[in-house]
């Protein structure tokens, strides 16, 4: 037996030792996964996770239209079209904040369990691939957290969702490019209007040479108004930027 195949085996051992001790859990629903195939989320809940239909969906901020549809020079949601967003070209979504996929993300973040970005980031990563095709960006930057943010919940989650897209095209993730200058309040009551004030000033560009005359893709982990990846883009454009794109893991909708 070859050394490679018997460190697999012995891997795949003491996996299962664990699985026994510690039973894995689905990310979304909490039922215990009997399937060892190394999934974090269940079959049931990822085949209801909603998913975004591109061909439905916003063109600038990747809400899921509906029976509302306005085309002009694309398709837009109202949102857009009353309150357009600056900054940013389009929105890539993985899915809407609801459901399995809503649980999800709130496990990943509040409940510290950082491994779940393999598969959230695998989500996201396989979406933004399939309809960046055509126009992939240069580099993938992320809606970065403030650092006192951060260190309370020991990493940062959009950063984490934005290697994983980085790797999957095939580009640089440009980490710390952009920060986030202020510990703005929860924006959760906030309507789209008072967002927009709230984050104004709230980004700066650390590493311009990281950013200057290129197309880049901006990650997060859930848009609900686009208020803050509009920030977020506005400032990276000042600094050289030639476009702006964003993907997101999940739409509020």
């Amino acid at each position: 037996m070859d050394r490679e195949r018997l460190v697999r085996l012995l891997a795949r051992a003491a996996c299962a030792a664990l699985d026994l001790v510690f039973p894995r859990t689905c990310a979304s629903c909490g039922c215990v996964m009997a399937d060892p195939d190394g999934a974090q989320i269940c079959r049931r809940c990822m085949a209801e996770l909603p998913l975004v239909d591109p061909a439905s969906a916003c063109r600038r901020c990747g809400l899921p239209l509906g029976s509302f549809a306005l085309d002009h020079e694309g398709r837009f949601c109202e949102g857009c079209r009353n309150l357009p967003l600056v900054g940013f070209r389009r929105t890539v979504a993985a899915g809407t904040y609801e459901g399995p996929l809503r649980r999800a993300i709130c496990r990943f973040k509040y409940g510290r369990r950082a491994h779940l970005a393999r598969t959230l980031g695998g989500l996201l990563a396989a979406r933004a691939k399939a309809e960046l095709r055509e126009s992939p960006p240069d580099a993938v930057v992320s809606v970065p957290l403030h650092p006192a943010r951060r260190r309370e919940r020991t990493f940062d989650q959009a950063e984490l969702l934005a290697e994983a897209v980085a790797r999957s095209l095939g580009v640089p993730c440009a980490r710390g490019a952009l920060e986030r200058t202020v510990d703005t309040p929860t924006l959760t009551s906030q309507s789209r209007e008072q967002r927009l004030r709230t984050v104004k000033g709230a980004f700066a560009v650390r590493r311009p040479d990281a950013v200057s005359g290129r197309q880049l893709l901006l990650v997060d982990d859930v848009m609900t108004t686009g208020a803050t990846c509009s920030e977020c883009a506005r400032v990276l454009r000042a600094s050289g930027a030639t476009e702006v794109s964003v993907a997101v893991l999940a739409r509020t909708p």
